[in-house]
């Protein structure tokens, strides 16, 4: 149920003309309430109501959200309000198109008017971070605590800079992107406690099952990003000797948390340039390694052959430390095979191909060059 803090929208004396003053005042709660719904349909209790509104009794709500009705400026759902203690309502998309915003609290400040100018739209911030405030509504209406929500702030922030998208309100879009990946994420908890079996130690040939990688995909993860962190995966338990029932819970832990740290920290460049012959690789490819249970000694090891390689081949590229890591990655996984695993390039592959060459795999594979 939505639980709004506050209407941080004044009513339009446009609207209120055409719908009536207390129509008006009320009309601008409901659109805030709005704002925080997932798929169009909202619900406000009568003592959220009479909280934001002690002028009004359930008699006055009752009145105006039927008022509302009636001029077709919004549809009730829900019985009464006055029988069931609840309004459930959607907004009219043909009234909305055609009511024009209340101005905010802040519309003298010259920004915020030419953002109302454009229509009321701007697009997201690389620095945006959520305000308590929907940190606290996120808790009060799901139970979904702060550090969940932030955890999300990475991926949320990345997705819109990138798609360049505008937006009315980035809190209530966040607010969204939220929800949904909670609701996922016990969908996905459901789907692990299902898939439980014996406990068993982790085998040469595993391979995620088909689901945990539908999960990841999901998730917007690259399917070549979840078949590079397997080799690993693999080695680490096998190593260690571990018994598991949730080998595929662990396994979407493992490379979820990679591939937070992975978008989140990855340095990117603009323009493509080439190989520098005193290269190194920055502190956050180490640590992007480390999750993946890679050691600092065994990818600076790496760095002469990279370097010497790219440098022959005069080729140019826009991040070099991206393709550091898919190298180093590549290179661990190899391991498999030169510690007595004939199984190991199997395990990258379900269909058992042949490895590709050093050559292929460092030229044709851009799967990450975008991010």
């Amino acid at each position: 149920m939505v639980t709004p803090t506050h209407a941080s929208r004044l009513f339009c004396a446009e609207t209120a003309k055409r719908i009536g003053l207390e129509e008006a005042i009320f009309f601008e709660y409901l659109k805030d309430a709005a704002q925080f719904s997932l798929d169009g349909h909202t619900q406000l209790s009568t003592d959220l109501l009479e909280a934001r509104f002690p002028f009004w009794q359930i008699r006055d709500f009752h009145r105006l959200a039927q008022s509302l009705k009636n001029q077709h400026v919004i549809e009730i759902t829900s019985a009464p309000i006055h029988q069931e203690g609840i309004l459930s309502f959607t907004l009219s998309t043909q009234h909305h198109k055609a009511t024009p915003s209340a101005p905010t609290a802040t519309a003298s400040k010259p920004s915020t008017q030419k953002t109302r100018a454009q229509g009321g739209a701007i697009k997201l911030s690389p620095r945006w971070r959520p305000d308590q405030a929907i940190l606290d509504k996120l808790y009060q209406d799901h139970g979904i605590i702060a550090k969940f929500a932030e955890q999300q702030v990475s991926e949320f922030v990345q997705y819109w800079v990138d798609s360049n998208k505008v937006n009315h309100s980035w809190p209530a879009q966040f607010y969204k992107h939220v929800v949904r990946n909670w609701q996922r994420q016990k969908s996905e908890v459901r789907f692990l406690d299902d898939a439980k079996t014996k406990a068993t130690s982790m085998q040469q040939g595993w391979y995620p099952h088909h689901d945990a990688i539908e999960i990841l995909t999901r998730s917007g993860i690259k399917k070549e990003f979840i078949e590079d962190a397997i080799p690993e995966f693999v080695l680490y338990w096998r190593e260690r000797g571990a018994i598991a029932e949730t080998w595929n819970s662990n396994f979407i832990k493992h490379v979820k948390k990679q591939w937070a740290i992975f978008i989140g920290t990855m340095k990117h460049d603009t323009l493509p340039k080439p190989m520098p012959s005193n290269w190194q690789p920055s502190n956050e490819v180490y640590d992007i390694l480390a999750l993946a249970h890679i050691n600092k000694a065994f990818a600076q090891n790496c760095i002469k052959e990279f370097v010497l390689y790219w440098q022959e081949t005069k080729r140019l590229h826009n991040s070099w430390n991206t393709k550091f890591l898919q190298h180093v990655k590549y290179q661990w996984a190899n391991q498999l095979t030169t510690q007595g695993n004939p199984n190991a390039q199997a395990a990258r592959s379900p269909q058992g191909q042949q490895p590709a060459s050093w050559l292929d795999k460092h030229t044709d594979r851009s799967w990450a060059d975008g991010l």
